[in-house]
């Protein structure tokens, strides 16, 4: 082909680029340990963050983690177009308005907490859970109550010590890191079990839609992922 044919082509391939050299991704992580929080040096650390690299790095996918302090900012930066998407999360309606879930990359397995030797009528009597995490959202949706909210998993002990609240539902890792981090005895505790969710990644529709090629990847990487020794 003639060079000033050429021109036009490489016009457009400079105007349209490459769909395989995509931007990077820019995820959110909210605050939630043992998952997904900043360790000593300021990086994002946690059982979920090494399973989303796993998968990133299989899908070939360039990402940067932006932390964020809990789940219901990392909805709202999403639906802001300020990211792409945020994990370690599992699904629930609102989230999968706005974004399309990838997973499992984990279980996330939610119980009840209560002293031992106090059972209360679970869902019928004070309760604690994180605020803006799906045990929340499914909390309200069962209309359990009276409902607290509290930011982090210390606040969680509180509330039951000075017994303003009967029972925590949680992520049982969350609680069972945080009863180990605060040197408590497990048996302290009576855990029941009540659901298993998955956990995985969100992505916004509208990123989706700009690069159609991006489910595929991801999926196709989930199918590659390494099995986890527990959950």
């Amino acid at each position: 082909m003639p060079l000033p044919a050429l021109i036009p082509c490489l016009l457009l391939l400079l105007l349209c680029g490459n769909p395989a050299q995509a931007r990077p991704l820019t995820l959110a992580m909210p605050y939630f340990p043992p998952y997904s929080y900043l360790n000593a040096e300021g990086q994002p650390d946690g059982t979920g963050v090494i399973r989303l690299q796993q998968l990133l790095t299989i899908a070939g996918i360039e990402y940067r983690i932006v932390p964020v302090p809990n789940y219901g900012r990392a909805l709202a930066e999403l639906e802001a177009g300020d990211v792409d998407g945020f994990f370690i999360a599992s699904p629930n309606n609102k989230r999968s308005e706005y974004a399309h879930f990838f997973g499992p990359l984990m279980l996330n397995r939610w119980s009840w907490f209560y002293f031992v030797g106090k059972k209360p009528v679970l869902c019928q009597s004070p309760t604690v859970t994180i605020i803006n995490t799906n045990t929340q959202y499914w909390l309200e949706q069962q209309g359990c109550g009276p409902l607290h909210t509290v930011h982090q998993a210390a606040d969680l002990i509180s509330l039951l010590t000075d017994g303003r609240v009967s029972a925590a539902f949680v992520a049982r890792k969350v609680m069972r890191e945080e009863i180990r981090r605060q040197g408590l005895p497990a048996t302290l505790f009576t855990e029941q079990p009540e659901l298993v969710q998955p956990f995985g990644l969100y992505i916004a529709h509208s990123v989706l839609q700009e690069q159609p090629a991006l489910a595929r990847k991801i999926n196709d990487a989930l199918l590659q992922l390494p099995p986890l020794d527990s959950d």
